[in-house]
Formats: structure tokens, sequence, C-alpha cells
């Protein structure tokens, strides 16, 4: 039997003890109720707020809620996409981008090329693959519902990603992983460029950029789903004043404090991260690096041919970070989250915020004719973008090799968030 002690810990957070508990009765009783709370949040056991290269796009429940408010109508009416499900599944955004990279097909036949051709092949280029899963499920979609073959180039310039997209591709043909840009085939001219969440990792951007457009067919296109917000994915001063206010309304909501899930501890405020740095170094993952000049050098390169621009405020309330703290279940959880989607929207439609994420098809500027615009409502892409007071880096990140996987120090312009943003959890 013992006695509590401070140094006594498990996860950085105290042990609870009781009077006539043996020590290890307690500290099994922490874990079993530990995990059996990650596995109603759906999250994986033994991970923490940094998980593997597999589930990292995997969401909870609040933000798929929040997507089928938001999102759909605006895909709906933009793209002419229709949910498959009652319920929000990000799957189904795999049918859209088959369909969207399939553009330069149906583009061809109405041209010179006959209406009755079967058995097309596209090559593709894929910037930021991760393990191609995503690739190998539009190939897969495509093969099925059409005569439209894809023959993807698959880029990722992490280990982790290029292995598994070997892995994955095995001994399919039509597909083959690099890399580095430079491996590409000499002359390469793609029919078509997906990025997705991919763009706001990369910190040459313009050289990335330039690229594409160097390389990409006559009638290509660039199919891309990615963050657009402030760079570090952190909010811009008009929109932190709202986020501050949706957060002291969600703590009446909850009628209890806000647990960060992610760095497991109360909150005291709305966290405005800076997801670029980790302990007061450069994130090997680059998260966010250059996020916020993404928009700004779209608009100079490319015709936006349909585009849907959403988010704003909402990132960190249905993330990882604050999202598991919703249940669904209760209505005043879903009523709030129907508020808080309203207020974005308002806020978004009057110009005072700008959006943080897009849904968007591009092409070659000369090739405006082939493809109409299509927005929602008079939410254009200039309209949308959010131009950084001083154009350029807020940081020295281009003494950096653009595509390194090593840390480099980094001048931190913030207040230490771990040290301004939370405290620990009893």
């Amino acid at each position: 039997r013992r006695t509590t002690k401070s140094c006594d810990r498990i996860n950085n957070r105290p042990l609870q003890y009781e009077k006539g508990k043996n020590f290890m009765d307690n500290k099994l009783r922490l874990c079993l109720v530990t995990a059996l709370i990650r596995l109603s949040r759906g999250r994986p056991l033994g991970t923490d707020g940094a998980r593997g290269y597999a589930n990292m796009h995997s969401h909870n429940r609040a933000f798929d809620f929040m997507n089928e408010l938001s999102l759909a109508p605006k895909l709906e009416n933009v793209f002419e996409w229709k949910q498959t499900h009652p319920a929000w599944e990000r799957g189904q955004l795999v049918e859209l981008f088959a369909h969207e990279l399939s553009t330069p097909v149906r583009i061809r036949k109405t041209g010179k090329q006959s209406s009755s051709e079967k058995n097309v092949t596209l090559q593709v280029l894929s910037i930021g693959s991760g393990d191609c899963r995503l690739e190998l499920q539009i190939t897969k979609i495509l093969e099925i519902r059409t005569s439209i073959f894809l023959g993807f180039t698959c880029f990722d310039p992490s280990d982790e990603g290029y292995h598994g997209s070997l892995k994955n591709i095995g001994s399919e043909s039509r597909h083959r992983a690099i890399q580095s840009l430079a491996d590409c085939q000499p002359e390469a001219n793609f029919d078509a460029v997906f990025i997705h969440h991919a763009l706001h990792h990369v910190t040459d951007l313009e050289g990335t950029l330039d690229f594409v457009t160097g390389n990409m067919a006559r009638d290509g296109v660039v199919v891309i789903a990615d963050m657009v917000g402030r760079s570090g994915h952190r909010r811009w001063p008009e929109q932190l004043e709202l986020a501050h206010k949706a957060f002291i309304q969600l703590e009446h909501v909850l009628e209890k404090p806000v647990v960060d899930y992610i760095m497991r501890c109360e909150l005291r405020e709305y966290p405005n991260a800076d997801y670029r740095r980790c302990a007061g170094r450069l994130d090997e993952r680059f998260e966010g690096i250059r996020s916020g000049d993404a928009m700004p050098l779209l608009l100079e390169r490319f015709h936006f041919a349909k585009f849907v621009a959403f988010g704003g405020i909402m990132f960190e309330f249905v993330g990882d970070r604050i999202g598991p703290n919703f249940d669904l279940s209760r209505e005043e959880h879903k009523a709030y989250l129907v508020h808080l989607h309203k207020m974005q929207e308002s806020a978004t439609a009057s110009g005072k915020i700008k959006p943080d994420q897009i849904i968007a098809t591009l092409t070659a500027k000369n090739n405006w004719r082939n493809f109409p615009p299509r927005y929602f409502g008079h939410r254009t892409p200039d309209f949308c973008t959010r131009f950084p007071e001083t154009p350029g880096l807020d940081l020295p990140w281009k003494s950096l090799d653009p595509f390194s996987t090593t840390n480099g120090t980094i001048v931190d312009p913030c207040a230490d968030y771990a040290r301004s943003h939370r405290r620990p959890c009893l």
C-alpha cells in the first residue's frame, strides 16, 4: 500500500488514490478507463496526438457532422456531386476526385476525338501521395464505372510515404512511385495533377507550381483539396475574434472545462496553435508551413474552373484537438455546431473572414474557354483569398531544403503554446 506522491503519474497525469486500495488496483482501473474513453472517441489505443501515417487523416464524429452541414451542399451546387449516404463519409469524396481527374477525356471527346473511344489511359501526377492508397481507390472506381484508366506517378519525399507507395503499387506497371520531382520521366506531359492535403507541407511553392504548369498537358487539369488559411494553421486576427467568442460559448454548452485531446490538458482559451513547430523546433512534416501563400500563388498561375471554399473558424473546434469533446447524441451539442456553422457562414458571406480550406479543379489560364467557371454564389477565388499583409514568408524558411525531413531550429514568433494555453488535467 502506498500514499499519494506528486511523482506518481501515468502519461503525465497525477494518479488518484483511494484509501484501502492497492496501488496496482488504482493504476489498472485508470488504464482501463483511459482505454474505454479512447475507444468511445474513435481513437486507436496506444496513440498520442501525433498519429501514424496510415490514420493521419481519420476524423471524429463532430468533423463529419460539420462537413455534412457545411461542405456537402456546396459540393452539390458546384461539382454536381450528390451524397450517396445519409451520413457524411470521407470516402465519398473519392468519387468526386475520380470524376474530376477524368475531365480531360470529356473535353477531348467534345473536340476532335470520337465519343465512342474506349480504354483511354490518362497520366496523372500525385503530389504528396503518401502511401498511394487514395490514388489506387480512385483508379479502381474509374475502371469499374468507366473505360478510363489512370496511370499514377506518386510523388512523396518522405521515406515512409515512398516505401508505402512501392508496397501498395506492387506489380502494377501503370503506376510508379518517386521520391523527387526530378525523377519524373523526361518531358513528362501529365493529363492531370492531383494534390490532396499536400501543398501546405511544401516550402518551395513557387518551384512546385511552376513544375506543374510546365509539365501539364494543354487541356490538363489540377484537382486540389487543401488547407489555404494562415501559415501554421493559425487564425487570422479577424477569425480569432470570432473563435474566442465561440470558445466561451462552448464552455457553457459542455458545462465542464474543454479538454485538448492532443496535448491531454484542459484549455483556458481558444488554442491558436502554430502547427509549424514542435517544442520550439521545425516540425518534420512541415505542417502548414506556407499555407497562407498558397491561394495568391494559385491565382497567379491557374484558371479556377470549379471552386469551393469552406471553413474559417471551425478547424480546431471539430478537429482532433477539441472535436472529441462533443457528444452528438446530445441535442445541445448538435445545436452548438449548427450555431457555429451559421456564425461562420454569415461572417464568410459578408467578407469579414476568409475560408481556410478549398476543393477545386484548376486549369491553365489560356484554357479558360473550355472551362466555364462554377462557384458557390459570389464566393469567387478572389473573394475567398486572404492576402497576407507582408507578401512572402513570415519566418526564414527559404534557407531550408524544400523537401527535407530533418528538423531545423527556428525563431519562435509566438508565446509558448504549452505555457500560455493549457493546464494539467487532474
